[in-house]
């Protein structure tokens, strides 16, 4: 997913503005008395719609094939099954220090971890960049269900991933953790080839008619590189509920028991034109895959089992120096102290 982006946003130089400045903060939106009418009537033609989608739902009525999938989502935890997270909000926000908040580096977010059989446990992911990188303010943060980091065209960032208990503020080891990245696609040029390196993982899911191309550095580092170009706008908001095409540029990846783990998000051109926009990664802690219901006509294919490692495969193969954690450097992303999270 790419935008273009002012000179003025991308340089040295730009002051991402005061600490909390364009947050997406609740309270700011509320507008007392005046809003009440206007909310009141939005409640009342919500309830309407619902009542009679339901009708025509149950009737087979014109309302079936566009209500039935959300209907369903309200009646069905189509993830039950499985351990999982779901992110709620951003309450810190500076990763790469771009802003809009001051203080450490990195993103945290507030979320619920879910395990089948046990309670709700409330967590925070924080999201760390361990490389330096070329962005801007608006790029990061969250888009729907999704955390989302910007890296300018023919870039990279390799970034760090970990999970904290937000009472206790102690670093967990999630078992089972599934994690879904998504709208794999490439600049309308094909240049700007979107990529995620992922290391330390155990196996991943595909759907069978994907348009993600899979390729293997060692056994412990995993290649996802986009085939299709896009348009911004067409990737998905909603973890559970997708179109074929947004599975179709869908990857879960399993991480057995990882208390943290390492993404790279890039992309390379094919032709160097000059041309440079700014990619946008999407990724969740949710098996989108496995628990997303399918909006329209379902053209993926199924999905296809767990994959692992596999050497042989027909897959092109590349060779490289297997990965070494890279040294974090102090001005640029320091480490995010377990504080950073809101008590």
């Amino acid at each position: 997913m790419y935008t273009g982006v002012t000179q003025s946003e991308t340089s040295p130089n730009f002051n991402p503005g005061a600490a909390g400045e364009e947050c997406d903060n609740v309270a700011s939106w509320w507008r007392p008395r005046r809003a009440l009418p206007a909310l009141a009537g939005l409640l009342l033609f919500a309830g309407a719609f619902l009542v009679v989608a339901r009708t025509n739902a149950a009737r087979g009525g014109p309302f079936l094939g566009q209500f039935s999938n959300v209907e369903e989502l309200f009646e069905t935890d189509t993830c039950k099954d499985f351990a999982h997270a779901s992110l709620g909000k951003v309450v810190h926000n500076n990763v790469g220090n771009y802003g809009p908040d001051s203080g450490a580096e990195g993103i945290v977010y507030e979320g619920l971890f879910k395990k089948p059989g046990m309670p709700d446990q409330t967590i925070t992911m924080v999201l760390n960049a361990i490389t330096p990188f070329q962005s801007y303010q608006k790029a990061n943060g969250m888009e729907g269900a999704y955390a989302m980091v910007g890296v300018k065209g023919n870039t990279s960032v390799r970034v760090k991933i970990r999970f904290f208990d937000k009472e206790t503020s102690q670093q967990l080891a999630i078992p089972g953790m599934r994690f879904s990245i998504q709208d794999f696609d490439t600049h309308q040029t094909g240049n700007e080839v979107e990529y995620v390196k992922v290391w330390g993982w155990k196996s991943y899911v595909l759907t069978k008619n994907t348009n993600v191309k899979v390729s293997f550095e060692d056994s412990d580092t995993v290649k996802f590189t986009a085939t299709l170009p896009g348009i911004w706008g067409d990737h998905a908001k909603d973890a559970y509920l997708l179109t074929s095409d947004q599975k179709n540029k869908v990857v879960d990846v399993l991480f057995q028991d990882a208390s943290e783990f390492i993404l790279e998000f890039g992309s390379f051109d094919i032709v160097n034109n000059g041309i440079r926009n700014h990619r946008h990664f999407f990724i969740t802690p949710e098996p989108a895959l496995l628990c997303a219901e399918t909006q329209g006509e379902d053209t993926t294919g199924g999905i296809l089992p767990y994959a692992k490692y596999q050497p042989t495969t027909t897959t092109t193969m590349t060779t490289a120096t297997p990965y070494t954690a890279p040294t974090v450097a102090p001005t640029v992303a320091p480490t995010v102290a377990p504080t950073v999270a809101p008590t």
